[in-house]
Protein backbone atom coordinates (compact mmCIF):
# COMPACT_ATOMS: atom_id res chain seq x y z
CA UNK A 1 0.00 0.00 0.00
CA UNK A 2 3.05 2.03 0.63
CA UNK A 3 4.39 1.68 -2.58
CA UNK A 4 1.12 2.72 -4.47
CA UNK A 5 1.00 6.08 -2.56
CA UNK A 6 4.68 7.36 -3.21
CA UNK A 7 3.95 6.28 -6.66
CA UNK A 8 0.44 8.41 -7.40
CA UNK A 9 2.53 11.23 -5.42
CA UNK A 10 5.17 11.25 -7.31
CA UNK A 11 2.67 11.33 -11.04
CA UNK A 12 0.94 14.49 -9.59
CA UNK A 13 4.10 15.86 -9.07
CA UNK A 14 5.54 15.40 -12.36
CA UNK A 15 1.74 16.54 -13.62
CA UNK A 16 2.20 19.83 -11.70
CA UNK A 17 5.60 20.39 -12.83
CA UNK A 18 4.21 20.20 -16.22
CA UNK A 19 1.55 22.63 -15.91
CA UNK A 20 3.67 24.93 -14.55
CA UNK A 21 6.31 24.69 -17.37
CA UNK A 22 3.06 25.97 -20.20
CA UNK A 23 2.78 29.09 -17.87
CA UNK A 24 4.26 31.90 -20.05
CA UNK A 25 6.19 34.30 -18.20
CA UNK A 26 5.20 37.91 -16.97
CA UNK A 27 8.32 38.92 -18.87
CA UNK A 28 8.64 38.65 -22.46
CA UNK A 29 12.06 38.39 -23.85
CA UNK A 30 13.36 39.28 -27.65
CA UNK A 31 16.23 38.21 -29.07
CA UNK A 32 17.52 41.13 -31.53
CA UNK A 33 17.98 40.23 -35.39
CA UNK A 34 21.46 42.30 -34.84
CA UNK A 35 23.88 40.69 -32.80
CA UNK A 36 21.97 38.06 -30.91
CA UNK A 37 21.40 39.93 -27.79
CA UNK A 38 18.75 39.16 -25.74
CA UNK A 39 17.16 42.52 -24.93
CA UNK A 40 13.52 43.10 -22.92
CA UNK A 41 12.39 45.20 -25.64
CA UNK A 42 9.58 47.92 -25.15
CA UNK A 43 7.80 50.03 -27.91
CA UNK A 44 8.89 54.15 -27.19
CA UNK A 45 7.12 55.46 -29.80
CA UNK A 46 4.82 54.98 -32.43
CA UNK A 47 4.12 57.71 -35.22
CA UNK A 48 2.00 57.61 -38.74
CA UNK A 49 2.48 60.34 -41.30
CA UNK A 50 0.77 61.30 -44.56
CA UNK A 51 3.09 61.59 -46.76
CA UNK A 52 3.70 61.28 -51.01
CA UNK A 53 6.35 59.11 -53.70
CA UNK A 54 9.52 60.98 -53.89
CA UNK A 55 9.57 62.36 -50.85
CA UNK A 56 12.59 61.99 -48.53
CA UNK A 57 13.67 59.88 -44.86
CA UNK A 58 15.98 61.42 -43.16
CA UNK A 59 17.08 59.46 -40.16
CA UNK A 60 20.08 60.75 -37.50
CA UNK A 61 20.67 58.13 -34.10
CA UNK A 62 23.13 57.05 -31.78
CA UNK A 63 23.32 53.49 -30.44
CA UNK A 64 20.75 52.30 -32.99
CA UNK A 65 19.66 49.49 -35.51
CA UNK A 66 17.85 51.30 -38.36
CA UNK A 67 15.08 49.03 -40.73
CA UNK A 68 13.25 50.67 -43.40
CA UNK A 69 10.78 48.76 -45.83
CA UNK A 70 8.14 49.82 -48.04
CA UNK A 71 4.24 49.84 -48.44
CA UNK A 72 1.84 50.73 -51.23
CA UNK A 73 0.32 53.37 -49.12
CA UNK A 74 0.75 56.81 -49.28
CA UNK A 75 2.35 57.10 -45.60
CA UNK A 76 4.88 56.71 -43.27
CA UNK A 77 5.03 54.46 -40.20
CA UNK A 78 7.74 54.47 -37.65
CA UNK A 79 8.50 52.60 -34.46
CA UNK A 80 11.21 53.04 -32.41
CA UNK A 81 12.06 50.41 -29.65
CA UNK A 82 14.68 49.97 -26.69
CA UNK A 83 15.08 48.65 -23.21
CA UNK A 84 12.71 49.89 -20.52
CA UNK A 85 14.79 52.63 -19.32
CA UNK A 86 15.89 53.91 -22.71
CA UNK A 87 13.59 56.95 -22.25
CA UNK A 88 15.80 57.92 -19.14
CA UNK A 89 18.96 58.04 -21.68
CA UNK A 90 17.84 59.45 -24.87
CA UNK A 91 15.89 62.31 -26.24
CA UNK A 92 13.34 60.65 -29.29
CA UNK A 93 12.19 62.86 -32.10
CA UNK A 94 9.67 61.84 -35.24
CA UNK A 95 8.29 64.87 -37.36
CA UNK A 96 6.94 65.69 -40.89
CA UNK A 97 9.53 67.84 -42.81
CA UNK A 98 9.31 69.80 -45.63
CA UNK A 99 11.33 66.88 -47.31
CA UNK A 100 9.27 64.25 -45.96
CA UNK A 101 10.03 62.71 -42.69
CA UNK A 102 12.78 63.48 -39.90
CA UNK A 103 13.73 60.74 -36.87
CA UNK A 104 16.41 62.04 -34.41
CA UNK A 105 17.61 60.34 -31.55
CA UNK A 106 20.08 61.87 -29.45
CA UNK A 107 21.48 61.16 -25.92
CA UNK A 108 20.55 63.61 -22.83
CA UNK A 109 23.40 66.27 -22.17
CA UNK A 110 24.02 65.07 -19.36
CA UNK A 111 25.50 61.64 -20.10
CA UNK A 112 29.33 61.57 -21.78
CA UNK A 113 28.12 58.07 -23.14
CA UNK A 114 25.29 54.94 -23.79
CA UNK A 115 25.83 51.41 -22.80
CA UNK A 116 23.78 49.13 -24.99
CA UNK A 117 20.25 50.16 -24.95
CA UNK A 118 18.56 47.84 -27.49
CA UNK A 119 17.49 50.61 -29.71
CA UNK A 120 15.83 49.78 -33.01
CA UNK A 121 14.06 52.00 -35.63
CA UNK A 122 11.54 50.60 -37.90
CA UNK A 123 10.09 52.56 -40.80
CA UNK A 124 7.91 51.39 -43.44
CA UNK A 125 7.54 54.10 -46.66
CA UNK A 126 6.14 53.94 -50.00
CA UNK A 127 8.12 52.53 -52.47
CA UNK A 128 9.31 55.89 -54.35
CA UNK A 129 11.12 57.43 -51.39
CA UNK A 130 14.50 58.45 -50.58
CA UNK A 131 16.63 58.06 -46.84
CA UNK A 132 19.30 59.48 -45.36
CA UNK A 133 20.15 57.11 -42.64
CA UNK A 134 23.13 58.18 -40.04
CA UNK A 135 23.39 55.73 -37.05
CA UNK A 136 26.74 56.07 -35.05
CA UNK A 137 26.38 52.20 -33.42
CA UNK A 138 24.08 49.82 -35.33
CA UNK A 139 22.95 48.34 -38.46
CA UNK A 140 21.28 49.41 -41.18
CA UNK A 141 19.25 47.62 -43.48
CA UNK A 142 16.82 48.73 -46.43
CA UNK A 143 14.59 46.77 -48.69
CA UNK A 144 12.32 47.45 -51.78
CA UNK A 145 13.13 51.14 -52.41
CA UNK A 146 13.86 53.22 -55.94
CA UNK A 147 15.42 56.86 -55.35
CA UNK A 148 18.47 57.85 -53.62
CA UNK A 149 20.17 56.79 -50.81
CA UNK A 150 22.92 57.92 -48.25
CA UNK A 151 23.35 55.53 -45.61
CA UNK A 152 26.30 55.69 -42.39
CA UNK A 153 27.12 53.66 -39.68
CA UNK A 154 30.52 53.67 -37.14
CA UNK A 155 29.90 50.82 -35.99
CA UNK A 156 27.53 47.73 -37.71
CA UNK A 157 26.96 46.20 -40.96
CA UNK A 158 24.56 47.46 -43.83
CA UNK A 159 22.48 44.96 -45.72
CA UNK A 160 20.44 46.08 -48.67
CA UNK A 161 17.86 44.58 -50.62
CA UNK A 162 15.81 45.03 -54.06
CA UNK A 163 16.70 48.91 -54.65
CA UNK A 164 17.31 51.09 -57.79
CA UNK A 165 18.43 54.60 -57.77
CA UNK A 166 21.49 56.45 -56.36
CA UNK A 167 23.91 54.67 -53.91
CA UNK A 168 26.03 55.77 -51.18
CA UNK A 169 26.64 53.41 -48.67
CA UNK A 170 29.85 53.79 -45.35
CA UNK A 171 30.59 51.54 -42.80
CA UNK A 172 33.75 51.94 -40.18
CA UNK A 173 33.14 48.49 -38.47
CA UNK A 174 31.41 45.87 -40.63
CA UNK A 175 30.18 44.28 -43.77
CA UNK A 176 28.04 45.62 -46.67
CA UNK A 177 25.94 43.45 -48.48
CA UNK A 178 24.04 44.40 -51.61
CA UNK A 179 21.33 42.27 -53.48
CA UNK A 180 19.87 42.93 -56.57
CA UNK A 181 20.43 46.65 -57.70
CA UNK A 182 19.61 49.13 -60.51
CA UNK A 183 21.61 52.07 -60.76
CA UNK A 184 24.89 53.75 -59.64
CA UNK A 185 26.23 52.35 -56.37
CA UNK A 186 28.89 52.80 -53.90
CA UNK A 187 29.68 50.90 -50.98
CA UNK A 188 33.00 51.01 -48.79
CA UNK A 189 33.75 49.59 -45.57
CA UNK A 190 37.03 50.32 -43.02
CA UNK A 191 36.93 47.27 -41.63
CA UNK A 192 34.79 43.97 -43.27
CA UNK A 193 33.49 42.26 -46.30
CA UNK A 194 32.13 43.38 -49.29
CA UNK A 195 29.53 41.93 -51.59
CA UNK A 196 27.16 42.66 -54.35
CA UNK A 197 25.17 40.60 -55.88
CA UNK A 198 22.69 40.55 -58.78
CA UNK A 199 23.37 44.27 -59.89
CA UNK A 200 22.91 46.15 -63.14
CA UNK A 201 24.95 49.15 -63.03
CA UNK A 202 27.91 50.92 -62.28
CA UNK A 203 29.90 49.55 -58.80
CA UNK A 204 32.77 51.42 -56.66
CA UNK A 205 33.43 48.58 -53.92
CA UNK A 206 35.86 49.19 -51.59
CA UNK A 207 37.57 47.22 -48.24
CA UNK A 208 40.66 48.38 -45.87
CA UNK A 209 39.97 45.37 -44.63
CA UNK A 210 38.24 42.17 -46.06
CA UNK A 211 37.23 40.82 -49.16
CA UNK A 212 35.48 42.56 -52.27
CA UNK A 213 32.68 40.28 -54.17
CA UNK A 214 31.01 41.59 -57.21
CA UNK A 215 28.39 39.83 -59.21
CA UNK A 216 27.21 42.03 -62.21
CA UNK A 217 25.11 41.92 -65.42
CA UNK A 218 26.01 45.66 -66.91
CA UNK A 219 28.06 49.40 -65.65
CA UNK A 220 31.36 50.27 -65.16
CA UNK A 221 33.10 47.94 -62.08
CA UNK A 222 35.98 49.35 -59.51
CA UNK A 223 36.82 47.24 -56.46
CA UNK A 224 39.79 47.14 -54.24
CA UNK A 225 40.83 46.07 -51.14
CA UNK A 226 43.95 46.99 -48.61
CA UNK A 227 44.17 43.37 -47.20
CA UNK A 228 42.08 40.68 -48.92
CA UNK A 229 40.70 38.80 -51.98
CA UNK A 230 38.64 40.38 -55.07
CA UNK A 231 36.15 37.89 -56.78
CA UNK A 232 34.31 39.72 -59.97
CA UNK A 233 31.64 38.23 -62.03
CA UNK A 234 30.86 39.68 -65.11
CA UNK A 235 27.91 39.39 -67.15
CA UNK A 236 27.92 41.79 -69.65
CA UNK A 237 29.24 43.80 -72.30
CA UNK A 238 32.50 45.70 -71.22
CA UNK A 239 32.29 49.36 -69.33
CA UNK A 240 35.43 49.09 -67.66
CA UNK A 241 36.77 46.91 -65.15
CA UNK A 242 39.24 48.37 -62.18
CA UNK A 243 40.47 45.53 -59.33
CA UNK A 244 43.14 46.33 -57.00
CA UNK A 245 44.27 44.82 -54.03
CA UNK A 246 47.62 44.74 -51.32
CA UNK A 247 47.13 41.84 -49.98
CA UNK A 248 45.61 38.93 -51.88
CA UNK A 249 44.52 37.25 -54.90
CA UNK A 250 41.97 38.72 -58.16
CA UNK A 251 39.53 36.69 -59.57
CA UNK A 252 37.91 37.89 -62.91
CA UNK A 253 34.98 35.85 -64.81
CA UNK A 254 33.75 37.11 -67.81
CA UNK A 255 31.82 36.50 -71.18
CA UNK A 256 33.69 33.87 -73.94
CA UNK A 257 33.22 37.39 -76.28
CA UNK A 258 34.62 39.80 -73.68
CA UNK A 259 36.45 42.84 -75.31
CA UNK A 260 39.18 45.12 -73.76
CA UNK A 261 42.37 46.44 -73.50
CA UNK A 262 44.16 44.10 -70.49
CA UNK A 263 46.51 44.60 -68.12
CA UNK A 264 46.83 42.38 -65.33
CA UNK A 265 50.29 43.24 -62.52
CA UNK A 266 51.41 41.59 -59.76
CA UNK A 267 54.38 42.07 -57.20
CA UNK A 268 53.38 38.31 -55.83
CA UNK A 269 52.28 35.87 -57.40
CA UNK A 270 51.25 34.30 -61.11
CA UNK A 271 49.26 35.60 -64.13
CA UNK A 272 46.67 33.96 -66.31
CA UNK A 273 44.25 35.22 -69.08
CA UNK A 274 41.86 32.11 -70.28
CA UNK A 275 40.54 34.99 -73.34
CA UNK A 276 42.08 34.96 -76.57
CA UNK A 277 44.55 38.27 -77.59
CA UNK A 278 46.59 39.45 -79.51
CA UNK A 279 49.92 42.26 -79.38
CA UNK A 280 50.40 40.31 -75.93
CA UNK A 281 53.25 41.30 -73.74
CA UNK A 282 54.05 39.99 -70.67
CA UNK A 283 56.63 39.87 -67.78
CA UNK A 284 57.88 37.78 -65.20
CA UNK A 285 54.46 38.53 -63.56
CA UNK A 286 52.55 40.52 -66.17
CA UNK A 287 50.32 40.49 -69.04
CA UNK A 288 49.02 43.41 -71.28
CA UNK A 289 47.13 42.37 -74.78
CA UNK A 290 43.85 42.78 -76.45
CA UNK A 291 40.84 40.64 -75.45
CA UNK A 292 38.73 39.67 -78.22
CA UNK A 293 40.18 42.76 -80.79
CA UNK A 294 40.49 44.86 -77.92
CA UNK A 295 38.03 47.23 -76.65
CA UNK A 296 37.53 49.45 -72.69
CA UNK A 297 39.72 49.27 -70.05
CA UNK A 298 40.84 45.77 -67.58
CA UNK A 299 42.98 46.79 -65.06
CA UNK A 300 43.89 44.52 -62.05
CA UNK A 301 46.99 44.93 -60.36
CA UNK A 302 48.13 43.05 -56.29
CA UNK A 303 51.12 43.32 -54.54
CA UNK A 304 51.09 39.91 -52.61
CA UNK A 305 49.34 37.37 -54.67
CA UNK A 306 48.08 36.42 -58.45
CA UNK A 307 45.47 37.44 -60.80
CA UNK A 308 43.50 35.12 -63.32
CA UNK A 309 40.92 35.84 -66.05
CA UNK A 310 38.75 33.50 -66.47
CA UNK A 311 35.50 32.15 -69.31
CA UNK A 312 32.33 32.66 -67.85
CA UNK A 313 30.84 29.29 -67.78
Amino acid sequence: MNRIIVTVKRSLLLMLLGVASLIPSACTTHFSDYGGKDVNEKLLLEKNFPSQSGEKLAVEVVAADVVVTTWNRNEVSVKIYGDEDALEKVDITAEKSGEGVFIEIEKKSFLKSLSNLGLRVEVITPENYSAGVKTSGGDVKVKDMNGSFALKTSGGNIGLMNLSGSLDAKTSGGNIKLEKFKGSAKVGTSGGNVEVRNVEGSVDAGTSGGDVYVDSKSGAISASTSGGNVKVIYNGPNEGIECSTSGGDIDVYVPADFKADVTLKTSGGSVSCELPASNVKTGHSSFTGLVNGGGPKMICKTSGGSISVNKLQ
